[in-house]
């Protein structure tokens, strides 16, 4: 595989408050990529960092091979898709007009919405399961569905690296499995390269192939999910023991409830 994206002693701070420091990593076209650790360990300002939500970083940040400042708006707006945390900011539109915003770098000012343009949103309906609910307004949906109403907006305009944060969270069991086959399907289909923030390890080891954790700010891990679930590592991530249980079928430990 090739590297899609390169982040290279990446440093954040807001005032006199560091966020993320020195962070390095790489990430090959058409993986899937995880990065996880606590809560405030800076998972979701990276993540913001490579969409371009946030800006005024310290190090680099190659994206295909470019600066992620020197990339026109336009054109990382087709590259990169990004799906935020999930939310509640109600839309009054349907379904179908949400993902249509999409297209928002396409659509020019006025003009009417082409046919070409209209076919894209059907794919993309289509790809995550959603072709049923495209009259339905957001307000209306579950969130499951919400989620894959949100993914469907990222992927309309067919980009080239998904940046997930926390996809399957406050989602019941039945929905987070639903979501991770929706990403696997999306990467054997598409051959997109998908990066996500999470909270689920076990996820993570099961569907993920790289991995990168942070603390503070700081990386303290990275490689293959089965090298992370020992508890030496994530004892140093967490700093908190877990119980570890080998996978049935797999040649992997899993984390379980700690037994009192």
């Amino acid at each position: 595989m090739s590297e899609l994206l390169q982040v290279r002693d990446l440093s954040y701070s807001i005032g006199s408050k560091s966020l993320l420091t020195q962070v390095s990593f790489a990430v090959d076209k058409g993986s899937y990529f995880s990065i996880v650790g606590p809560n405030g360990a800076g998972k979701s300002t990276l993540l913001k960092i490579i969409a371009r939500v946030l800006s005024g970083y310290q190090g680099q940040v190659m994206f295909e091979g470019s600066e992620l400042r020197s990339v026109a708006n336009r054109v990382l707006a087709q590259r990169i898709g990004y799906v935020p945390q999930l939310f509640t900011i109600e839309f009054p539109h349907s379904v179908q007009e949400f993902v249509l915003m999409g297209l928002y770098s396409q659509l020019g000012r006025f003009y009417p919405v082409t046919g070409e343009q209209r076919q894209k949103v059907q794919a993309a309906l289509a790809l995550t399961g959603t072709s049923d609910l495209a009259e339905r307004r957001l307000s209306t949906l579950s969130g499951g569905e919400r989620q894959r109403v949100l993914i469907a907006g990222a992927l309309v305009h067919n980009p080239h690296i998904l940046l997930l944060d926390e996809p399957t969270a406050f989602l019941d069991p039945k929905h987070e499995f639903e979501v991770e086959a929706l990403l696997r399907e999306i990467r054997a289909k598409l051959g997109i390269t998908v990066i996500a923030v999470t909270h689920n390890l076990n996820h993570c080891a099961l569907y993920c192939d790289q991995v990168l954790a942070l603390r503070a700010g700081k990386v303290v891990f990275q490689g293959a999910p089965r090298d992370l679930m020992q508890n030496h590592v994530l004892f140093d991530i967490f700093d908190h023991r877990f119980d570890l249980l080998l996978h049935p079928r797999k040649d992997f430990y899993m984390i379980v409830p700690r037994a009192e």
